[in-house]
């Protein structure tokens, strides 16, 4: 398994993960929850990928979609380019990172990571609001040609956790004594 050591005790070796000094080794953990995955055949390739903050290990990620406002089909290749930029520049500022982005003339996909103390929906409306203002700025001819307002997003979005384990999987671990 990728960033894994072993610790050799008295009793015997055990297999320690990278995220267990910050979540520790009482009761049920993270290793537990890990280990049985890996027996239930729900394997998550976790201990390389997470990310450590104060006394957590986490990784969040999120996958969030943006609409044109009245889907219009506005975005070209040239704005998704610009997007890109603008979108990992504002999440490195706001405690997240920009995975990937993707999309077509009347929505954008964002895979992005997220610190656990960053609220969905203030990230998604700083990302929203800064991009259409610069967006709107920086091919003012071309949004011009669609919107004779000032928004470029609708007011609505969607945002879906991305990863991990599948339900079913996490319900029969929570449900053991």
């Amino acid at each position: 398994m990728l960033g894994c050591k072993t610790r050799r005790g008295a009793a015997a070796t055990q297999t320690v993960l990278p995220f267990e000094r910050v979540l520790g080794t009482s009761g049920r953990s993270c290793v537990d929850l890990l280990t049985y995955l890996q027996v239930s055949k729900w394997y998550i390739e976790v201990s390389s990928e997470l990310n450590t903050y104060q006394n957590c290990a986490y990784k969040i990620n999120l996958h969030i979609v943006f609409v044109t406002k009245h889907r219009r089909q506005v975005i070209t290749v040239e704005m998704l380019k610009r997007m890109t930029e603008i979108f990992s520049r504002i999440c490195e500022g706001q405690k997240s990172k920009l995975l990937e982005l993707s999309g077509e003339a009347e929505h954008v996909h964002l895979l992005v990571d997220i610190a656990p103390d960053v609220a969905p929906s203030k990230l998604v409306n700083t990302l929203k609001t800064i991009s259409s203002r610069l967006i709107k700025k920086e091919f003012a001819t071309h949004v011009n040609k669609f919107y004779g307002e000032p928004a470029f997003w609708t007011g609505s979005y969607c945002v879906i956790s991305a990863g991990g384990a599948p339900l079913e999987a996490l319900k029969e671990y929570i449900q053991q004594p």
